[in-house]
């Protein structure tokens, strides 16, 4: 019998029928308003680590950010990973989860902080070790001003050097604020850091194809709903 439940997103009755819905354990999104995402992922480098951006940075994926982000919608955080947490495990197994920093102001009035509450549906050790000094939004800073993010970050004094690290964020659009952080994880010892993003804006781009990028685009063309 197929399970149904209701997509958070457009709030219709689905079923579990797909392939990528058919062992998510209690799925949050239906296969259509999945399937409006521009699934990419891109692989590319960031100061010599590795980086996996999963989604273009786009006008559907803009706004289901910004309504999780902007009106609150917490339930809506799951619907980002959930088609790909098992494999996502797998490959960042012996990582700690490090998280970007938000504006502290936004994270008050919202009462969560986004990135955390996305990436906390995988089963990785945490390390919430990275801060902002003041609240400072880098989407409101001009082009010139955006490098100024490094005397923003800070992290807490702790030891690295025996830990594989995975700092994740929504969004990578210039890429000066996973510098400013990978940077600080350098300076306390890690060495093995790898880079996992929601998204990229359309700048940061990388139009090569990887295996994993093909496999999962074939499985969305497979499932796709009109």
């Amino acid at each position: 019998m197929n399970q149904t439940f209701f997509c958070v997103n457009c709030f219709k009755e689905s079923k579990k029928i797909s392939l990528r819905n058919i062992f998510i354990d209690s799925p949050t999104i239906c296969d259509k308003c999945f399937n409006q995402f521009s699934i990419q992922f891109y692989k590319f480098k960031v100061l010599g680590f590795s980086c996996l951006s999963i989604y273009d940075y786009d006008d559907v994926f803009k706004s289901r950010l910004y309504q999780l982000k902007g009106c609150y919608d917490i339930v809506l955080a799951k619907s980002f990973l959930e088609s790909y947490i098992d494999e996502l495990n797998l490959i960042y197994s012996s990582y700690y989860l490090v998280f970007v920093p938000s504006s502290l102001k936004d994270d008050l009035a919202r009462g969560f902080n986004h990135v955390k509450v996305i990436f906390s549906f995988l089963k990785l050790k945490q390390l919430d070790i990275l801060y902002k000094n003041m609240n400072y939004k880098q989407s409101e800073q001009s082009a010139d001003n955006r490098s100024n993010i490094k005397n923003i970050i800070e992290i807490k004094n702790v030891d690295l050097r025996d830990k594989k690290i995975l700092l994740v964020d929504d969004v990578i659009t210039t890429g000066n604020t996973l510098k400013a952080c990978i940077n600080l994880l350098i300076s306390k010892g890690a060495k093995s850091i790898k880079i996992l993003t929601l998204s990229m804006a359309k700048n940061k781009q990388n139009d090569k194809t990887s295996m994993l990028k093909k496999a999962f685009l074939k499985l969305v063309k497979i499932n796709k709903v009109d």
